[in-house]
């Protein structure tokens, strides 16, 4: 019951600052300030309201959209904050003179302070409620349960959009200018470089305290250990230095289409289902089970 006024909550802000902000990107479009890079930048938001809709709509039970839009905003926030304060420096070096936050800027902040712990908070709720989906197989009349691996293709989906959502805040975070004016145009080492710190800050934000990145939340998959379980964190430290290894893409063309960073650490990216659902099949296959040994002679 606690959870779920938790996530209420959570639900009445983001539905609040969603208003809020198609309210000021209105006011823009109307005063003709805007052109297609700046459309582009409010498609998170148009992503959020429809995860929003889509997750009310199905009752709760449709998460995924809103759960990857929770995550790039944790994800961001961070780097938006930085420059912020990156901004506000250049200006005071640039007048000579400390600067002085307006009243409206105070609350700017605090703002996106609440809907940035708001979505961080609703995802860790909706993560929470997602678990390895098992199947139930019964070799020589004995029930055995294993849990159901991601396919080839959710992996592949995995790994582009994982990429695309810290390329894009890495790339927006670099053309700020706070590693120097050019940044963008230099060799494919050099951004090849800097892209390292912002994949492993990724992979370890999401997987570690979330068992899931936004990729996996669009797919429906989590990351376990061989037991369907939370891994422990060295093997989730284990899978995203597993990813720097050269030519670790490749590894996904076995078999199984389980990757060097999952087999090293002991890891396995699996179908995931609602917890409650998992319990209601569990119960439903206890009674049946009941049900047949009483009827032995």
């Amino acid at each position: 019951m606690k959870n779920r006024n938790l996530l209420t909550a959570v639900v009445i802000i983001l539905a609040a600052d969603f208003i809020w902000q198609l309210y000021n990107l209105g006011i823009t479009v109307y005063r003709g300030y805007f052109d297609a890079l700046f459309i582009l930048r409010y498609v998170p938001l148009f992503l959020g309201i429809a995860g929003l809709i889509l997750f009310i709509n199905s009752k709760h039970k449709n998460s995924g959209l809103l759960r990857f839009y929770m995550g790039i905003v944790v994800f961001s926030y961070p780097f938006s904050i930085g420059t912020f304060l990156y901004y506000i420096t250049r200006e005071q070096e640039f007048l000579n003179s400390k600067v002085t936050l307006e009243a409206i800027q105070y609350v700017w902040l605090a703002i996106g302070f609440i809907f940035t712990i708001a979505c961080a908070v609703g995802l860790w709720l909706l993560n929470k409620t997602r678990v390895a989906r098992l199947t139930y197989i019964y070799p020589g009349g004995e029930q055995m349960v294993e849990f159901t691996p991601a396919s080839r293709g959710k992996r592949f989906l995995n790994r582009l959009i994982d990429g695309v959502v810290y390329g894009f805040v890495m790339i927006s975070f670099l053309q700020n200018g706070l590693f120097g004016e050019g940044l963008l145009d230099e060799s494919f080492l050099t951004l090849t470089l800097f892209e390292l710190p912002f994949l492993i800050l990724y992979y370890l934000l999401f997987e570690s305290i979330f068992q899931s990145t936004p990729g996996k939340a669009l797919t429906n998959t989590i990351v376990v250990n061989d037991s369907g379980q939370r891994p422990r964190f060295v093997q989730i430290l284990g899978r995203t230095f597993g990813r720097l290894i050269p030519f670790e893409a490749l590894s996904f063309f076995g078999n199984d289409a389980r990757g060097w960073h999952d087999s090293m650490p002991g890891t396995y990216v699996v179908e995931a289902t609602d917890i409650n659902e998992q319990y209601s099949q569990e119960f439903l296959l206890d009674a049946e089970a009941e049900l047949n040994n009483q009827h032995k002679p």
